[in-house]
């Protein structure tokens, strides 16, 4: 069995535990990217401790997944494949807006998309 899989690692351990008590001789490959399945934590924790979240990312699996994750936590969950997609009404009467990158998304893309966030709610 071949996993790559955007799941909670516990969901996951859960899910293996229960095909390995139902059936003999299965060999599991995990291919799922482990940095991937430590920024769900992430997200949580950010989704929890701001007024909106802004998922930054274009991969359908995993930004998905973040965004998932953001709605459990925080009603205010908007997703962003480039800066020019930012809305000024998503921050209209926000004190805290968190923002967080999928895996692809480098660093120069998310501290763009931060200065714009500052000068939008100036």
């Amino acid at each position: 069995m071949i996993v790559q899989t955007t799941f909670w690692m516990e969901t996951y351990k859960k899910i293996i535990a229960r095909i390995l008590e139902r059936f003999a001789n299965v060999q599991i490959r995990n291919t799922a990217c482990i940095d991937s399945l430590q920024r769900l934590p992430e997200v949580e924790k950010l989704a929890k401790q701001v007024d909106a979240i802004i998922i930054f990312g274009w991969t359908e699996g995993m930004t998905t997944r973040m965004v998932e994750v953001a709605r459990a936590f925080n009603a205010y969950v908007h997703k962003i494949e480039k800066v020019d997609d930012l809305k000024l009404e998503w921050l209209q009467g926000k004190e805290k807006v968190g923002i967080i990158g999928a895996n692809e998304t480098p660093d120069w893309m998310i501290n763009e998309a931060i200065e714009r966030i500052k000068s939008m709610a100036a």
